[in-house]
């Protein structure tokens, strides 16, 4: 059991590395820049996943069963990642045909941008951190574990 849940945290961590490729590349369409789409990726990634972590870690201990919260926390990211392709069509399609026309040439036009692409990462980035609480809790569990 130790062995396939080992593996399915490897597995889960991979797929979040591959979510953050994925949004660097759709978040550089609509920012205008891959290399500003990159730093916005890895600092929401990052910081999503340092606040989930924050967020669930002192509650980690009082889970029940953190194997049961870490699974339903995956589905959600998952469901997440299934439905991006089409949320992202939504927002862009609403912000290219209102937003940012009564923007027009103004100075926030930039900071909008990067503001509603973070806002298309960001939920799914603090759950990816809030596994890693239960993750832990989990593996603390198992005789011979160091926690």
């Amino acid at each position: 059991m130790r062995v396939i849940l080992y593996a399915v945290f490897v597995l889960s961590g991979a797929a979040g590395l591959i979510y953050e490729s994925i949004w660097a590349r759709y978040l550089g369409l609509f920012v205008g820049h891959s290399a500003h789409a990159q730093i916005l990726v890895i600092g929401i990634f990052l910081g999503g996943m340092a606040l989930g972590a924050l967020l669930i870690g002192s509650r980690s201990t009082k889970l029940r069963d953190p194997l049961k919260w870490y699974a339903i926390v995956e589905v959600l990211i998952g469901a997440i990642g299934v439905a991006f392709h089409d949320v992202y069509g939504a927002v862009t399609g609403v912000a290219y045909s209102s937003i940012f026309p009564a923007l027009g040439g103004s100075p926030l036009l930039p900071l909008v941008k990067w503001v509603l692409a973070g806002a298309l990462i960001a939920p799914q980035s603090i759950l990816l951190g809030s596994p890693i609480a239960s993750e832990r809790q989990e593996a603390s569990c198992w005789p011979g574990s160091i926690s």
